[in-house]
């Protein structure tokens, strides 16, 4: 009995130490697999944390590729490597996240190597990459040495405001695609040899303030289209071969406060549209080959200050109309073909500081109101204008001059008259007067003036009407 309870304890210890160490096995098991899933799962995370790394290590380096990239035609340009962040050099702006929003450059380049030797037939353009700039809002490029022709890419910068472009070097027409840039407000266009027509496009510039297309050698007429220019209020075409007439097109832009076409070749008559142009302060149609009257509805732009229709062919009299110009400062109508007396309504214009009609067929006397103001007056060259009583400071400087003259004669005559009452007063005796002896020999003068020589011996010598040194 003692032997089977024996044997049961030990059966049951022997099961209570198996439960035992399959417990511990669980727990170390439990363990073990915690720690994989642990190690797992730092594992990831490192993973992970350097995936993210890597993106943004290339997301940088795209951006740096994609700056570069945009950087490429201003380092073009600029002769600088391609790599060179351009938003630090000098005249770039770029927004904040790197977008190129003005640019300006005003540089001469060297022409030469690092050596100082000469390099023939350099080039510097401007690229067509340049249109890639969309946000641009400012683009001025002014240049002695770029050459080449204005890319017809700049057109796509549909946000630009503010285009100037200077360049003698530059050979090239002005591109039509300029025509798209409904946004902007101010062109300049200068260079010797730009040449062509005037794009009719440049017409559908609807926000347009201020044009300038000078000194170029631009051929062919003013595009009617210009008249649709409706916020124009500078329009200076100066110094080109334009050739045709002046559209009447341009009467419609009402808020122009200037015109300048001087220095063309253009033809027929001025425009009686112009009459709309109320807000006009200068005209300037000078040097062209305009023909026919002066309008009399010019008197109608009550803010002219300046009139220039000088060099030209126009006939005809002066409209009295001008009078009424009231704020009128300068006008000048020389070397044309006028014809006419001067309309004494000019004397009306109290604001006028110059007045040139020169070199025309005018006739008549210049108005006594005219004459009473103090203006620059010219009236030269018109062979008919009596300036008679005229009150002009050339008047009394002739007079000045005619007295003195008059003077000097008369005390001429009281001279000589005087001078002969001494030469009778000695009658027909001979009156000898002794000078200084000089090398034995002495001079003497008779009563009839003429010079006689004795020398020591007290022979005479005649040596009047000679060349010598007395």
């Amino acid at each position: 009995m003692k032997i089977l309870i024996f044997l049961l304890n030990f059966t049951l210890l022997i099961l209570k130490l198996t439960y035992a160490q399959i417990n511990a096995a669980q727990s170390n098991t439990e363990q073990i697999n915690a720690e994989q899933v642990n190690a797992g799962q730092t594992n990831i995370e490192q993973i992970n944390t350097e995936q993210i790394n890597t993106e943004q290590i290339n997301t940088e380096q795209i951006n740096a590729e994609q700056a570069n990239e945009k950087c490429i035609p201003i380092n073009q340009l600029l002769e600088r490597e391609p790599s060179f962040d351009c938003c630090k050099e000098s005249g770039i702006t770029c927004s904040n996240d790197g977008r190129v929003t003005k640019i300006d450059i005003n540089v001469n380049f060297s022409n030469t190597d690092e050596a100082g030797n000469i390099i023939k037939d350099k080039n510097h353009y401007i690229p067509p990459g340049f249109g890639n700039y969309t946000d641009l809002t400012y683009l001025s490029i002014r240049s002695d040495d770029i050459n080449g022709i204005i890319p017809p890419e700049l057109g796509n910068l549909t946000n630009l405001e503010y285009l100037y472009i200077y360049g003698d070097k530059l050979v090239t027409t002005i591109p039509p695609e300029l025509g798209k840039l409904s946004k902007l407000s101010y062109m300049y266009i200068h260079g010797k040899n730009i040449s062509g027509n005037l794009p009719p496009e440049l017409g559908n510039l609807s926000s347009l303030q201020e044009m300038f297309i000078t000194r170029n050698s631009i051929t062919g007429p003013i595009p009617s289209s210009f008249g649709n220019l409706s916020n124009l209020k500078t329009m200076v075409i100066d110094q080109n071969s334009l050739s045709g007439e002046i559209p009447p097109e341009l009467g419609n832009l009402t808020k122009l406060e200037r015109i300048d076409l001087t220095n063309n070749t253009l033809s027929g008559s001025i425009p009686l549209e112009f009459r709309r142009l109320s807000k006009l302060k200068n005209l300037d149609l000078d040097s062209n080959d305009l023909i026919g009257s002066i309008p009399p509805e010019l008197g109608n732009l009550a803010s002219l200050k300046t009139l220039d229709l000088s060099s030209n062919y126009l006939v005809d009299s002066i409209p009295p109309e001008l009078g009424k110009l009231s704020k009128l400062e300068k006008l000048i109508l020389s070397e044309n073909k006028l014809t006419g007396s001067i309309p004494p309504e000019l004397g009306k214009l109290s604001n006028l500081k110059t007045l040139n009609l020169a070199n025309n067929n005018l006739s008549g006397s210049i108005p006594k109101k005219i004459k009473e103001m103090d203006i620059k007056l010219n009236v030269s060259n018109n062979p008919l204008i009596n300036t008679e009583n005229s009150s002009s400071s050339l008047s009394y400087i002739g007079i000045a001059v005619v007295c003195v003259l008059v003077l000097i004669t008369i005390l001429g005559l009281i001279y000589l008259k005087t001078k002969k009452k001494i030469y009778e007063s000695g009658g027909s005796k001979s009156k000898l007067l002794l000078l200084p002896k000089s090398s034995g020999n002495k001079q003497v003068y008779n009563s009839s003036g003429s010079k006689q020589l004795y020398n020591s011996s007290g022979s005479k010598q005649q040596i009047s009407n000679n060349s010598l040194k007395q």
